[in-house]
């Protein structure tokens, strides 16, 4: 049988016990740290996925056609806490001209990409009295129940600084504040008098 340990044997057990968890704990308190952090990105991506699914729900992520009866509805009482880009498409009888028909299917580009702005086009029959027809398409945009600004007939064609009209379009309503294009808003050149609004009662 083995001999009976005394205290200083009994001593340097405890310190060296003592010693080994001392050891230990720097490791298990980085492990517990770097655990809390991966669950902090994951409850952040999750936390992001939902507000963007949020959004896809409130918006839908496509340019939702209306009618002259919707106008009030869809676009007034929507900007009110919102961004509604309206646009005003060019008459039926001119919807095959190329130019135009880039416009609409911008807008669809810019409606998939930016799901917290609301998106919707209405018919110029629907809209604006014929006078107004040469001056289509246009966008309006609407926030917090008036217009803020306009893009009429030919400032929404492609600028030269744009590759694409969805690119130049996305700069000028960047532009009036709409969204963030590259990590910059620019709110210069909003018009608060509204000028410009269609002609939907």
């Amino acid at each position: 049988m083995g001999e009976a340990m005394g205290p200083n044997t009994v001593g340097a057990l405890h310190a060296g016990a003592d010693f080994m968890a001392g050891q230990m704990a720097p490791t298990t308190d980085r492990t517990d740290a770097s655990a809390a952090e991966d669950e902090f990105l994951q409850l952040r991506e999750k936390r992001k996925a939902d507000m963007q699914a949020v959004q896809a729900s409130r918006f839908g992520g496509s340019a939702l056609l209306i009618g002259k009866n919707d106008w009030q509805r869809e676009v007034v009482t929507a900007s009110k806490g919102a961004w509604v880009v309206t646009l005003v498409r060019a008459p039926t009888r001119m919807e095959g001209d190329a130019a135009k028909a880039d416009v609409s299917e911008a807008v669809d580009v810019l409606a998939k990409k930016y799901l917290n702005v609301k998106f919707v086009e209405i018919r110029a029959e629907d809209a604006v009295p014929p006078s107004r027809y040469e001056t289509l398409p246009s966008i309006f945009v609407y926030q917090d129940g008036s217009c803020r600004n306009s893009l009429i007939g030919t400032q929404l064609a492609e600028d030269g600084s744009a590759p694409t009209v969805a690119e130049s379009i996305e700069w000028k309503l960047a532009e009036f504040g709409v969204f963030v294009v590259d990590g910059a808003v620019c709110d210069e050149g909003v018009d608060e008098g509204g000028s410009g609004a269609a002609g939907v009662d």
